[in-house]
């Protein structure tokens, strides 16, 4: 296995060059049978992404590009922190959020059937590592809310790291912008492991909301 290799690494028994071409050998096997793809696209759409295993690692890694993209070092997101998860604090949130009781949500949702609207929080483009406990607090709130913070405070989306820097330059947040920020991520996948997930019309079958159409 290649925890294995990864012992051998670190004693010195494996070398990275040969380590890392027996992992994309190994990837490249896997990613080229018959049907692969297709299998991934299914499970997705139907189980969502919130509770896949790897969300906040991946999360993680857009946030990280995302930081590349800004030409800065600036650290504004801790692996060690968004690992943590306590009974207060949802280190991944849901933008559009899962007790949506405020009037904002239901008057851009409402139209939509009970199994929709949960399609849509726990789809890829509506999650959002968040880089401090605080912003908890906006959970459940308006996106104007969530986006700029309550008047007076510096805990929102404009505040945060960048992936929820991102999202803050929405000036709405509906099921368009939803599927939008869900073709971005797919797209950066693509581009990090190098796989090709299909067109616009697969993609949007994989986020597991097909009735949304792009503005």
């Amino acid at each position: 296995s290649f925890m294995n290799e990864a012992l051998l690494l670190k004693q010195g028994i494996r070398d990275a060059k040969s380590l890392a071409k027996a992992i994309n050998e190994e990837t490249n096997s896997i990613t080229s049978r018959p049907g692969f793809f297709d299998g991934i696209r299914k499970e997705f759409n139907a189980k969502g992404f919130y509770k896949w295993s790897e969300i906040r690692y991946f999360l993680y890694e857009y946030n990280l590009f995302l930081q590349s993209s800004s030409k800065t070092e600036r650290k504004k997101l801790d692996w060690q922190q968004l690992c943590e998860e306590t009974s207060d604090y949802k280190t991944v949130e849901h933008i559009y959020p899962q007790k949506a009781h405020a009037k904002y949500w239901k008057d851009r949702f409402s139209n939509l059937t009970q199994s929709k609207r949960d399609r849509l929080k726990n789809t890829l483009g509506n999650l959002l590592p968040v880089s401090h406990p605080k912003n908890a607090s906006l959970s459940n709130r308006p996106f104007p809310e969530k986006r700029q913070g309550v008047k007076g405070s510096t805990v929102g989306y404009s505040y945060g790291c960048y992936a929820e820097n991102e999202v803050s330059l929405e000036s709405e947040w509906t099921q368009s912008a939803i599927l939008k920020r869900g073709l971005k991520m797919l797209q950066f996948m693509e581009d990090r492991w190098k796989i090709n997930l299909g067109n616009e019309k697969q993609k949007t079958y994989m986020l597991g909301i097909p009735f949304v159409k792009p503005n």
